[in-house]
């Protein structure tokens, strides 16, 4: 993937961090970030692999994350916790496109962390930052403000 090409992260640290909930969904499986904060908007989707953005269409604010991925295909690890958060705020993500769905080639990593309750999608090897962006979910950015990692708190796998 081009650098140039690659989501860019901005926070506004002025702004609340959202309220949301991060889900678990056995049929079809998959995992879900949800705001609970704001109403519907118009929106457009960035994929990245298996991980699909849905964004507010103007400002490219983060409404909702969705990826269809079978928890068999991801690492479970013991030994690693969320990092600290270095900022917090509302994120939004830039790219460069005026289409409202936008799909990019990557293979993100997926590590579920059952003591946590927490789970880890990587893209690249390079956070410098990580930022709470929500109450179950921080975001990592490298030196360049590209996108690195998603860690969705508070994901339990167990059906109710």
């Amino acid at each position: 993937m081009e650098d140039d090409k690659w989501p860019r992260v901005r926070l506004e640290i002025g702004l609340p961090v959202a309220r949301g909930v991060n889900l678990y969904v056995p049929i079809p499986e998959s995992v879900q970030y949800i705001r609970r904060d704001i109403p519907l908007l118009p929106s457009k989707s960035l994929a990245l692999g298996r991980v699909v953005f849905t964004l507010e269409r103007r400002s490219g604010e983060l409404i909702g994350i969705h990826s269809y991925v079978k928890t068999s295909r991801w690492k479970t690890e013991v030994n690693e916790s969320p990092p600290e958060p270095d900022a917090e705020g509302a994120l939004f993500l830039e790219y460069p496109s005026e289409k409202d769905l936008v799909f990019l080639k990557a293979e993100p990593s997926f590590r579920y962390h059952d003591d946590l309750g927490a789970l880890r999608i990587s893209f690249r090897d390079t956070t410098r930052l990580v930022f709470k962006v929500a109450d179950c979910l921080l975001v990592g950015a490298d030196e360049k403000r590209r996108l690195t990692e998603l860690w969705m708190l508070d994901l339990p796998l167990a059906v109710e």
